[in-house]
């Protein structure tokens, strides 16, 4: 009898312990942070008169008015505090699709968190995430995602499209080492298809037509590529907006 209630207890427990870690894992939204992070965040309000810790070059602390006053600018500071952890201290505001509501670029602190890019379409807010540096044509709608580690490199050519973001296109490049120059290649891939294969010292980073005139076919052609430190819209302290749209008279 001893041994049974005890199996039962277990079973018991275990039951709980799933049901709890479930609860928790549903609390979590697609970027990863919980929704007790907007109480928690509004903890920062005690800290709005510090300077920020890293200061990122064209930054701006005083946001224009025409940007802190605007409903588009709320529903994004709504979602920042909802969805998105407070790491990515700057932000620029860029101009992506062609509607009246500019996207609202944010950028992270250190290597690896990349930048979130945020649009919105009758008040909901979508996002598209990037671990590297990506670049946009102005008002046409497209984002060029690059990145580069290793010996692997590529672009994802992103197009935004009444607020959702689709990738167009995919190119990679992976470098394979040899014992000499004889034996080193580069693969060249578009949309997960093997497209061309350069060989010995002409392996040159980068180097294939192929990937250059498709890039330049689906993003290059359509306009002047900006970076998201450069846009022409300015980039601002994430937390300056917080602290003027939330934490007024504390």
């Amino acid at each position: 009898m001893r041994i049974s209630n005890l199996i039962i207890g277990i079973v018991l427990a275990f039951a709980l312990f799933s049901c709890s870690s479930q609860n928790e894992k549903n609390s979590t939204d697609s970027i990863g942070t919980t929704k007790d992070d907007k109480s928690e965040a509004t903890n920062f309000c005690a800290d709005c008169n510090k300077k920020p810790v890293h200061e990122y070059r064209n930054a701006l602390d005083t946001i224009p008015s025409e940007y802190i006053n605007s409903d588009w600018m709320r529903v994004y500071a709504d979602y920042i505090l909802d969805s998105i952890h407070r790491n990515y201290q700057s932000f620029a505001i860029c101009y992506i699709d062609n509607d009246d509501i500019p996207e609202l670029c944010l950028y992270g602190l250190g290597f690896g968190d990349g930048a979130i890019i945020l649009s919105q379409q009758n008040g909901v807010v979508s996002h598209y995430r990037s671990y590297w540096s990506p670049q946009y044509i102005e008002r046409k709608g497209f984002i060029d995602d690059g990145y580069s580690y290793g010996g692997t490199g590529g672009d994802n050519i992103v197009k935004l499209v009444n607020g959702e973001f689709q990738v167009v296109l995919q190119t990679q490049s992976v470098f394979h080492y040899g014992t000499d120059t004889c034996d080193q290649y580069f693969e060249y891939w578009i949309n997960d298809e093997l497209v061309d294969k350069i060989f010995g010292k002409n392996a040159d980073y980068g180097s294939s037509k192929i990937l250059e005139d498709v890039i330049k076919n689906k993003y290059s052609s359509k306009g002047s590529s900006i970076a998201i430190l450069d846009s022409p819209q300015g980039v601002y302290y994430t937390k300056t907006l917080l602290c003027e749209l939330f934490c007024e008279g504390e």
